[in-house]
């Protein structure tokens, strides 16, 4: 049997935490290109974890886990689209010949927002090899950035 009170609380519950953060809605900034923003399509958010967990046993085999060191390296991916002028390629291209290491910026922004986000540190960028197709006639040219973090903090 259906039990509509049931459903009109967990409605409520839910409704009352307010507005849900939108995917679209953010702004990835990367230190000496910060003009390509713009252009970048995706990006994953950095993991939040610590490292191993730490493993301990005890009289009769009973085990204890604790919460390893705190983790704030890593890696993410992002998506960065490609103008006619050759601009993004050139500027990845100068930034990964010449060992540039940059920092990069992920923040939720939108309208009604309060910003927040990531800052990661010493960053190294590389590029995927990208696809180019002469039936995509309606699709834009797109380069897949593979970006490994030595220090993440939140802002």
């Amino acid at each position: 049997m259906a039990n509509p009170q049931f459903l009109k609380t967990s409605f409520q519950k839910s409704a009352a935490l307010g507005e849900r953060a939108v995917q679209s809605d953010f702004e990835m900034t990367i230190e000496g290109i910060e003009w390509a923003s713009p252009l970048i399509r995706t990006t994953q958010l950095p993991e939040i974890s610590r490292g191993e967990p730490v493993e301990d046993q005890g009289a009769y085999g009973q085990t204890f886990h604790q919460y390893g060191n705190i983790k704030r390296n890593g890696l993410i991916t992002a998506m960065i689209v490609e103008l006619k002028d050759g601009r993004v390629e050139a500027a990845l291209w100068d930034i990964i010949n010449n060992k540039k290491y940059v920092k990069m910026r992920i923040v939720r922004k939108g309208e009604d927002y309060k910003e927040n986000g990531f800052e990661l540190s010493h960053c190294i960028i590389a590029v995927d090899a990208g696809d180019v197709d002469t039936t995509a006639t309606t699709v834009a040219a797109n380069r897949n950035l593979n970006i490994t973090y030595s220090w993440c903090e939140k802002v």
